[in-house]
């Protein structure tokens, strides 16, 4: 806003010189300017809000609606006054560098606003061409010249001299540090256009940067689950298993699964008494399971379910924990869990060991604990059947080279494969279309929902923030070209007048010029201070600098070209 504010006056300084000039009041003449100002300002002020103001509302509620749980109630209704207020604050900044720009040039007589100069404690009015200035740029004038009246009537012949490059280069670096110094307000505007455009765009390119690790963290930090489920939850097998291990295990081996929750059922197995042979426990279920923490959990295989009510009492030193370990059966035996009627019924006590028939195998057992109640996170197991639970990995293993089936088939994706879920899905889909072993048609369903109502918000805000940084690249090389040509443009007297004391077309481009690069790469330097001291430099922030630059460089050639076109006829 106080960029164009600027741009504003100076775009309008000639009218207000030229009004003061007719004896207009320098009050009238003021308001005169402002109005259309104050007009413009509020016009487009007013858009920009109401249309900001509607996408940010919008972008709260999608970013809300991520992050509240079900049944709360969304509410994202702010005071209009908010918007309002931000208006009338940006409006009056407006008017405000507006009339502080106006107010002092009206502090200067007419011929000073005229000529566009400034008187110094009251000495002499200062041209743009001094003297001085003609000797640094190797056209000095001797008495004879400075007396002489030039004849209107022929055409101005301009003068020809000719310097050693090093001194003619140590006069044009003196001519163009003399008018950098001289005008303050155009040094002080292209120093600031320089550091707001160069921070304008290094900021957007860290928001981008920033909307990047924030999607990438939220990949990871989200856990997105996927399990087997049967087509038809109405259906019902005859197993207490009916996903087939091979199912189970091409999942597994797709590389995504950070950690899965098993449930393998088998029914003929008998649990003997050692150097008895006689049966401790028969028509029982044996459960391999690779955690406890489900026991109790609905599932959703089975049509009416609820949390179980199931409680596992463990041998002192034994806890939970044992389900998850992996165990050297010919070394260690496999511990167990058994009902705690059996546990009174056969006279068992902790600690004891019995053999686990699997026909084929059979492996020792220990038992660690014992259990009560009624256990519904363990899929549908026969109602008329007691359960062993043991560690999946060791039923595996008793198992080996048998299809077993699961009755539940839970998997955590690996976060850092989140981005992969497509790959995934398509690979899985491909999996279970292939399975022909399952006792009952299965599908996989992948529980993403909380992940795509978080990342699919900061997808779009990202989209845009990329779609709009080359439009504001564009912007920013548009904006500094014009404003570096408007800023030679007012040196137009000056180049006449270099030319008609002999300097080259070529050396007037130069030398006005050099004077906006130079302002130009102090800017950015300037610029990259400010980035640096704020620690927010990176290298993705050299190539803002190279866009002013570029918008720079072409404000310079236009203006240098526009400056000497037409140098004779004028």
């Amino acid at each position: 806003l106080v960029l164009a504010a600027v741009i504003y006056f100076k775009l309008h300084q000639k009218e207000f010189s030229i009004a003061r000039a007719l004896g207009v009041s320098s009050a009238r003449v003021i308001r005169w300017h402002l109005v259309p100002v104050m007009l413009l300002g509020i016009m487009g002020i007013g858009v920009g809000s109401v249309l900001g103001w509607h996408r940010a509302l919008g972008q709260i509620q999608v970013t809300l609606s991520a992050l509240i749980h079900d049944g709360q109630e969304l509410n994202v209704q702010l005071s209009a006054g908010i918007p309002v207020l931000l208006c009338m604050m940006s409006w009056i900044v407006l008017g405000v560098t507006a009339f502080v720009c106006y107010a002092t040039l009206s502090r200067h007589s007419v011929m000073d606003i005229l000529y566009e100069t400034r008187k110094n404690r009251g000495a002499t009015r200062k041209t743009d061409i001094s003297p001085d200035s003609a000797d640094t740029l190797g056209a000095s004038l001797t008495a004879a010249d400075v007396a002489e009246t030039p004849d209107t009537s022929a055409p101005v012949q301009p003068a020809k001299h000719t310097l050693p490059y090093r001194t003619r280069f140590s006069y044009l670096a003196r001519f163009t540090r003399r008018h950098v110094f001289r005008s303050k307000g155009r040094t002080f505007l292209t120093l600031a256009v320089a550091i707001i455009f160069i921070l304008a765009l290094g900021w957007i390119q860290r928001s981008i940067d920033r909307a990047e690790q924030s999607i990438i963290d939220a990949y990871e930090s989200v856990s997105v689950e996927a399990e087997i489920l049967k087509r038809d939850s109405l259906n019902q097998a005859k197993q207490p298993g009916f996903i087939s291990s091979s199912t189970v295990d091409a999942i597994l081996s797709t590389g995504f699964v950070k950690e899965s929750e098993l449930v393998v059922n088998a029914t003929d197995a008998k649990l003997i008494r050692i150097l008895e042979d006689t049966r401790a426990m028969s028509a029982f279920t044996l459960c391999g399971i690779t955690n406890a923490n489900h026991l109790n959990r609905e599932t959703r295989n089975v049509v009416l379910s609820s949390a179980g009510d199931g409680t596992i009492t463990y041998q002192d030193g034994w806890d939970a924990s044992m389900f998850e370990a992996d165990y050297d059966l010919e070394t260690t035996p496999c511990p167990v869990v058994i009902p705690e009627a059996v546990l009174t019924s056969q006279d068992i006590s902790f600690g004891d060991e019995l053999t686990l028939d699997a026909g084929l195998q059979e492996m020792t057992v220990v038992v660690r604990g014992s259990y009560t109640g009624q256990f519904d996170g363990l899929g549908h197991p026969p109602a008329n059947r007691s359960l062993v639970l043991m560690p999946h990995s060791s039923m595996r293993t008793l198992y080996d080279g048998r299809e077993l089936f699961y009755s539940i088939a839970k998997y955590v994706i690996e976060p850092t494969m989140n981005r992969e879920l497509g790959t995934f899905r398509v690979a899985t889909e491909q999996i279970v279309e292939n399975d022909t072993k399952s006792h009952l048609a299965i599908r996989l369903v992948i529980w993403d929902e909380e992940l795509r109502q978080v990342i699919e918000p900061m997808d779009k805000n990202l989209t845009l923030m990329k779609l709009f940084y080359p439009v504001a690249q564009l912007a920013v090389i548009v904006a500094t070209g014009i404003i570096t040509l408007l800023s030679l443009l007012q040196k137009t007297k000056t180049a006449f007048l270099l030319h008609i004391l002999g300097i080259p077309s070529r050396t007037v481009q130069v030398v006005l010029g050099s004077e906006q690069v130079l302002l130009g790469l102090v800017g950015s330097i300037l610029g990259i201070l400010v980035i640096i001291a704020s620690g927010n430099w990176s290298v993705r922030t050299v190539p803002c600098v190279l866009v002013y630059l570029l918008g720079l460089a072409i404000g310079t050639v236009a203006g240098g070209i526009s400056l000497t076109r037409d140098q004779n006829h004028a």
